[in-house]
């Protein structure tokens, strides 16, 4: 396992991750899940349905199908949206991007799981005619002999998908998602052990927290308002020995251990993934990203901290 030997190695303890999906497991057509809490599940079998009522003004109404496999066509994006186009175009809408046009792929999220299968994610306005708050989004889960897809919709951008011009919680506050996704399981992929090895960091107004996970097994976070610190790539990866940080780190599967010197450790669910962006003035980004499935008095949230 990638980082601080993924059995738990160096940690005197390793305690169960401070969220994690709950509730009923449902197996449905050779794909595993758990719904999510506050949504209800209903075997449409063209389908599985998998949705939240939310308020009236429509603010976390989230309604996402799990569709039969079907075969791959070889780009997984392209399938990805190409499905998410016809779905939505067979119902009247036109499908558009971030930026108002067609080209779905460049705002693509692409993921590895630590289960073993990869997926890609893209996100929709719907629209019929004039501008709309309806949201269209589709994972499509790779299983290398089938794909998945698993097709949303929410009738507000305060449903369960935002894109970056909604101006809400973003990509990281698809809260919904993130627990299907957590919970996924399908027959056939091995797990992929999965190196956290890396300095990431997370800057919002004022306020900033970084990790760094050494290839020794140590890690080292910075939490805080006005905070910088700078570590080169080659110094964390050179780093095997003499580096102390806060403590250790496990890796295991889906979920990443810290266990700061003297104190309690915690466990988290963790991702890996890459955002991928283009401005309206055309500028490209590709940011590899770490998310971590937090919890505290207001309920579970994802952090998404930027490789550097």
């Amino acid at each position: 396992m990638g980082g601080g030997g993924g059995s738990g190695q160096g940690c005197a303890s390793v305690p169960p991750p401070v969220w994690q999906p709950s509730g009923t497991r449902v197996t449905w057509n050779g794909v595993s899940f758990i719904v999510p809490p506050g949504m209800t599940g209903t075997d449409r079998t063209t389908h599985y349905e998998i949705s939240a009522a939310g308020q009236p003004n429509g603010t976390d109404t989230c309604s996402i199908a799990v569709n039969l496999p079907i075969a791959p066509t070889g780009n997984l994006a392209q399938q990805a949206s190409d499905l998410l186009t016809q779905a939505y175009a067979a119902q009247g809408y036109q499908v558009l991007d971030d930026n108002y046009g067609t080209d779905l792929i460049a705002h693509r999220t692409v993921g590895q799981s630590a289960k073993g299968w990869s997926y890609v994610e893209l996100r929709a306005e719907l629209r019929m005619g004039a501008p709309s708050a309806e949201r269209g989004h589709l994972m499509l889960v790779n299983l290398t002999d089938r794909v998945v897809p698993l097709i949303g919709y929410s009738p507000t951008n305060a449903g369960c998908t935002q894109l970056d011009h909604d101006n809400t919680a973003g990509i990281i506050g698809e809260l919904r998602w993130r627990q299907l996704e957590y919970s996924l399981e399908f027959t056939g992929p091995s797990p992929a052990p999965q190196s956290l090895v890396g300095h990431w960091s997370l800057f919002q107004g004022a306020s900033g927290q970084e990790y760094v996970f050494y290839a020794n097994g140590r890690y080292q976070y910075w939490g805080g308002l006005t905070q910088a610190h700078v570590i080169s790539n080659t110094e964390i990866e050179l780093a095997t020995s003499n580096v102390q940080g806060d403590g250790p780190y496990a890796v295991t599967g889906s979920v990443v251990t810290l266990c700061p010197d003297g104190r309690t450790a915690e466990s988290f669910l963790y991702r890996l993934f890459e955002q991928h962006s283009v401005s309206p003035t055309g500028v490209v980004r590709a940011v590899r990203k770490l998310g971590l499935l937090k919890s505290d008095t207001a309920g579970q949230y994802e952090v998404a901290v930027e490789r550097l």
